[in-house]
């Protein structure tokens, strides 16, 4: 009896992906071409039906059938899911002017630049990258192709048929939401700590394939919806005029380079000096505390010291009055005038 309610959750787990995996093959039979011998070996009450009309001439299509065909197209090419980029490479002599235009081709198509990244002194470079509408991928392009004074170096539109992959991930998603489904249900009837916990991280595992799916699913959505195009714009030199390549050239090309790291250095450390300054107002406050309490000790210990120092002479001097207990009276000596002071006679005049 034990062993068979050791572990249910794993039980019905088996028996519930059994019954998924069922289910499936039997959509894939249904979706596939019907067998000579049927689904389990056996022909198909129909067959009489089915010679019969192999030997009939064939019907011509209707205007239903045709119309219920281009509709189903249709449906087929709405749900599509396909990924469509574009990549463009430009060369001019107008570098400014180009680059204006450019941009606003993009923005006139509705388009977002999502990045962008400039080199370059004498021979500047840009590379752009946006998101447009699908629709009007194509027609972007060639806008950009017609600048005024720029030279197509390179352009291709290119698109990826994703539904399938699409399809699939969704349809894995759903499976998972069914399956955690399964696994709260199991939860609320478990009795055991054990079986809990089991089906706990089971559901947790799950949890994390759905998002995983979904993020996927979402990144393919987002990705066919929103066209990605690249643009690269390179300067050309003019006629009758050489970009130098001479040491001089260099130097100042390091120069505008060098401010410009200096520039983002600057930017980065005062970027790391606003986020971590509630860290350092924390830190200095510790600091600033600790060393009070440290200099409030060293004080004490000060006057504690100075105190002692102070008791010690008269501690010393009381002590050399009093006669130790073995040590005998001091007798003394008379004096001169002690037998005139004892007698009570007066001096005689001297």
């Amino acid at each position: 009896m034990h062993a068979t309610h050791k572990h249910p959750a794993r039980i019905a787990s088996a028996l519930y992906f059994a019954l998924a995996l069922g289910a499936g093959t039997l959509v894939v039979g249904c979706g596939g071409s019907p067998s000579a011998t049927g689904l389990y070996g056996s022909a198909p009450a129909n067959e009489s039906m089915m010679s019969f009309n192999a030997d009939a001439p064939e019907k011509a299509a209707s205007d239903d059938d045709v119309t219920a065909g281009a509709a189903k197209q249709s449906s087929d090419d709405a749900n599509a899911v396909v990924i469509r980029t574009a990549y463009v490479s430009l060369r001019t002599r107008s570098y400014d002017d180009a680059l204006v235009a450019a941009k606003s081709i993009i923005t006139n198509a509705g388009g977002t630049v999502v990045s962008s990244s400039e080199s370059g002194g004498h021979a500047r470079s840009i590379t752009i990258e946006a998101r447009v509408e699908p629709g009007k991928l194509e027609a972007t392009v060639e806008q950009l192709r017609a600048i005024d004074g720029c030279t197509v170096e390179s352009a291709n539109v290119s698109a990826s048929d994703v539904t399938r992959t699409y399809n699939d991930t969704e349809r894995r998603i759903e499976i998972l939401n069914q399956q955690y489904e399964h696994y709260q249900k199991m939860l609320e009837e478990a009795t055991t700590t054990e079986d809990m916990l089991e089906i706990s991280d089971r559901m947790y595992d799950v949890m994390a394939e759905i998002k995983s799916y979904t993020d996927e699913r979402d990144d393919m959505k987002h990705n066919a919806d929103h066209s990605l195009l690249t643009v690269t714009l390179n300067e050309e030199a003019a006629a009758g005029e050489t970009i130098s390549t001479t040491p001089g050239n260099f130097a100042a090309d390091a120069w505008e380079d060098s401010w410009g790291i200096f520039g983002n250095v600057v930017r980065s450390l005062l970027y790391a000096i606003i986020l971590l300054f509630p860290y350092l107002l924390i830190a200095t406050i510790i600091v600033l505390i600790v060393r009070a309490v440290r200099r409030r000790k060293r004080a004490r210990a000060k006057d504690a010291d100075a105190s002692a120092a102070e008791a010690a002479p008269s501690a010393a001097g009381s002590d050399a009055d009093e006669p130790t207990p073995n040590e005998p009276p001091t007798q003394r000596l008379p004096t001169p005038n002690s037998g005139n002071e004892s007698t009570g006679r007066p001096q005689p005049p001297r």
